[in-house]
């Protein structure tokens, strides 16, 4: 078994043993790890947001999820917000420099699928959080939903530099 690490090279990007191939670029500073997903294009990382991404894409045909919306309308292009419990609008204006319009109800869930306070804990965990019953939804506005986000990204971002020290 060789002790050699396997290294990219800062101007060609490819595997090299850094003294045989003469690199001694001051970028060359260290072993760069192989990915070691999709014949080694991707690491744990990027292999993990390709798998929720095709989960979130799955989720948005989730019967309970449609029911909450269809439960939140009032009349034809408007709902209410089970938070600020106001009628609002089905999408809002595009933003500057945008043509689409913003969809203005969501259903949100209850319980985060990602628990701000413990991270990311397996995609079994994700599953059993992401796809609940009706109960488990609530319909909010687009601001009160923005909120509520920044509130868990707030709480996750603190978890993350407490977890660094």
């Amino acid at each position: 078994m060789s002790n050699k690490k396997e290294w990219l090279c800062c101007d060609t990007g490819k595997k090299i043993d850094r003294v045989e191939a003469g690199c001694n670029h001051d970028r060359c500073t260290g072993p760069t790890p192989v990915a070691p997903h999709n014949g080694g294009q991707w690491t744990e990382a990027r292999k993990k947001s390709f798998i929720i991404s095709l989960l979130r894409g799955g989720f948005t045909r989730w019967g309970p999820k449609q029911t909450c919306i269809k439960n939140a309308r009032t009349r034809r292009g408007f709902y209410l917000c089970s938070e600020c419990n106001k009628e609002v609008p089905a999408t809002l204006p595009p933003k500057e420099g945008n043509k689409l319009r913003i969809k203005n109800i969501i259903a949100d869930h209850t319980i985060p699928i990602i628990d701000p306070h413990v991270g990311f804990k397996g995609f079994n965990s994700w599953i059993e959080r992401a796809f609940i019953e009706i109960d488990g939804f609530k319909a909010m506005c687009h601001g009160c939903h923005q909120i509520k986000c920044k509130e868990e990204r707030d709480i996750a971002t603190e978890r993350r530099r407490s977890e660094r020290v």
